[in-house]
């Protein structure tokens, strides 16, 4: 089942026709990947059982995983180290943002 890849793909294609810049970008697969650890906190934390199956079912449990879904061997590991550097574009932003707001 493809949903994961639709969502996430979706969520990209928003990000990018809406603010247009690459922050945008990396804003939307790290924001993608702590929604998708937050639901799988929940799911396995939080004893609904047919909340846990919905979000089993359509929720993977973060961006490794969809990676490990629908990839194997040289690819695998090149899209992982794609997503750990956007990562890190990520805490650069994160940490500039809070910087220019922190006052010294």
């Amino acid at each position: 089942m493809y949903v994961d890849v639709v969502l996430l793909l979706i969520v990209i294609g928003l990000a990018i026709m809406y603010f247009k810049n690459f922050s945008a970008f990396v804003f939307a697969i790290s924001i993608s990947d702590i929604l998708l650890r937050t639901l799988a906190f929940i799911r396995t934390n939080l004893g609904l059982h047919d909340l846990q199956m919905f979000l089993k079912k359509y929720f993977p449990d973060s961006m490794f995983a969809i990676i490990d879904n629908h990839t194997t061997g040289d690819l695998n590991l090149i899209l992982k180290w794609i997503f750990v550097i956007i990562t890190i574009f990520f805490l650069y932003y994160v940490i500039k943002i809070w910087l220019k707001k922190k006052k010294f």
